[in-house]
C-alpha cells in the first residue's frame, strides 16, 4: 500500500489484547482429622518453637497470634471433654 505522493507503505498498526489464563494446581495442606494427628502436630510445633534458628520461632510477629488460637483450642477441648478438663483423672 502507499500512502498519498510519498511513494512510501502506510504503516500500519494493530494492538492485540489477549488474556490467558493458566491452570496450575494448587497444593492446600489437609489439616489434621484426628486427635494422634493433632497431637503429632502440636510436637511438631512445639519442636520448632523451641530451637532458636526455627522459622517459626523467629516469627515474634506471630507468637501473640499463635498464643490465642492455641487458647481458643484449650477453650474448645475444655468444652468438649466431658465435664471440662479439670475433671479428668
Amino acid at each position: 500500500m502507499q500512502s498519498g505522493d510519498t511513494g512510501r507503505p502506510e504503516v500500519i498498526r494493530e494492538v492485540v489484547e489477549r488474556t490467558a489464563y493458566y491452570d496450575r494446581p494448587v497444593y492446600r495442606r489437609r489439616a489434621p482429622s484426628s486427635a494422634r494427628d493433632w497431637r503429632e502436630e502440636l510436637t511438631a510445633l512445639a519442636e520448632q518453637l523451641a530451637d532458636p534458628a526455627s522459622p517459626v520461632a523467629l516469627a515474634h510477629y506471630e507468637h501473640e497470634r499463635l498464643d490465642r488460637a492455641l487458647q481458643a483450642a484449650r477453650e474448645a477441648l475444655d468444652r468438649a471433654h466431658p465435664g471440662g478438663l479439670h475433671r479428668r483423672t
